[in-house]
């Protein structure tokens, strides 16, 4: 009985002391719960390095990179240089097929030798001979007019079918333009010669002579510009066309189509384009870390900006953007012109400043603030005033000292209280 008394007593100072360690225990999670939170947790202010980077986007290319397009359209004759070759200012490039052009130039001096004898003979005065000349170039040129609108006729209907190209479709439209004004410039020269108004005949024929000065110039520079030429020193990049190929000239607000590619591959540059958040950041002479698309995901190639418009335009979505141009400074071999390419750039920095963690800011209608926890485990809004952030920590300017303790909420801090009110603590043993 005695044995058994013992026994019940020992198993129950057993279950007594094991109750109050599980108390002891619980209770002492619950204070590290109470001080901390089951949903957050609790930093040091601490002082950190804090860099601002940006990404700027774009493309590579040869610094001084232009499209080589035609003034003059035609059938490509014949290529002079292939890809890869170098170029200097005046170098031979193409040919443009110039059977029409020479035409065109024959008939222009043709027109311009009639009007220079037509001014010389109203000049001299002889107004029965004027009118007899002009009564023939009228019906002369009443009879071209026809034969010009026939022909436009007949392209328009070609044209439709696509045997005819835009190009030659507005020649023709030009010609029946061009023979109109002739129509109309002879007949009011045949009335007023009629009237015998010998100084209105005069500035006629002086008009006509003009006319014809400026038609036969732009003959002779159409007949120039079928021979293509570099207008700067590099490389050819890219040829576009073969011969054969027929050349949509750039004339007309037309942007025409490219024959060939030339650019300075002893400088490569990467353009751009930047926001309004990020133009004001940015400079010329920043240096910038390259990563290019055909390298190593870690490679990092060093350069600078060079330039950086003041003059933005709106983009399809109405953003204003802002034009910027990064020199490749470093070693980069065998570039490949035209791929995708990202510039890191620092457009801030902090050296040892008071920082913290950026989920430790928050924010209510009086500006940002944190939870600084006190020694004692009380908590306390502290409101602060912060400089720059690099999106992980985020310095603190006034409101915290170094060594302060704050808490970073990991919930909403409504939940955080609930779970602290239906925390329960259970003694055994009792």
């Amino acid at each position: 009985m005695k044995g058994a008394l013992g026994k019940v007593t020992l198993a129950g100072i057993l279950v007594v002391l094991f109750g109050g360690l599980i108390a002891f225990a619980w209770t002492r999670l619950g204070s590290e719960a109470q001080e901390k939170g089951p949903s957050e947790r609790v930093v040091t202010v601490e002082r950190h390095d804090i860099v601002v980077k940006e990404t700027i986007q774009g493309t590579l290319e040869a610094a001084n990179q232009v499209e080589i397009k035609a003034k003059v359209g035609g059938q490509l004759e014949k290529l002079y240089v292939q890809e890869g070759d170098r170029v200097e200012p005046g170098d031979l490039l193409a040919q443009i097929e110039t059977t029409e052009l020479r035409q065109a130039l024959r008939r222009a001096e043709a027109s311009l030798a009639i009007a220079q004898a037509e001014y010389e003979r109203v000049k001299a005065g002889d107004p029965a001979s004027r009118r007899i000349a002009t009564e023939a170039e009228l019906k002369t040129a009443r009879q071209q007019l026809r034969t010009a609108e026939e022909n436009l006729k007949r392209l328009e209907e070609l044209h439709q079918k696509g045997y005819v190209t835009d190009q030659e479709l507005d020649q023709a439209r030009d010609q029946v333009v061009a023979a109109k004004e002739r129509v109309r410039s002879l007949e009011a020269a045949y009335e007023e010669q009629k009237k015998g108004a010998l100084e209105t005949e005069l500035k006629v024929a002086r008009a006509n002579l003009k006319r014809a000065q400026i038609e036969y110039q732009i003959a002779q520079e159409n007949l120039q510009n079928a021979t293509i030429r570099s207008p700067v020193a590099g490389k050819v990049l890219a040829v576009m066309l073969d011969p054969g190929d027929t050349v949509v000239p750039a004339i007309g607000g037309r942007e025409g189509q490219p024959i060939m590619v030339i650019g300075n591959t002893d400088q490569i540059v990467v353009k751009g384009k930047i926001g309004e958040r990020l133009v004001g950041k940015v400079r010329p002479g920043m240096p910038v870390k390259f990563s290019f698309t055909f390298l190593p995901e870690d490679q990092r190639i060093d350069g600078v900006i060079r330039k950086v418009s003041s003059f933005g335009q709106a983009n399809q979505q109405g953003v204003v953007e802002f034009e910027i141009e990064m020199e490749v400074t470093g070693k980069l071999d065998q570039p490949r012109l035209g791929s995708y390419a990202k510039a890191e750039v620092i457009t801030d920095r902090a050296e040892q400043v008071l920082a913290v963690p950026v989920q430790a800011i928050q924010t209510n209608d009086g500006g940002s603030y944190v939870i600084r926890l006190g020694p004692d485990g009380s908590r306390e809004e502290v409101p602060v005033k912060t400089g720059i952030s690099d999106g992980k920590f985020v310095e603190i300017r006034e409101g915290l000292r170094e060594g302060d303790r704050v808490v970073i909420p990991m919930m909403g801090e409504e939940e955080t209280t609930r779970s602290r009110r239906t925390r329960r603590i259970t003694v055994i043993g009792r």
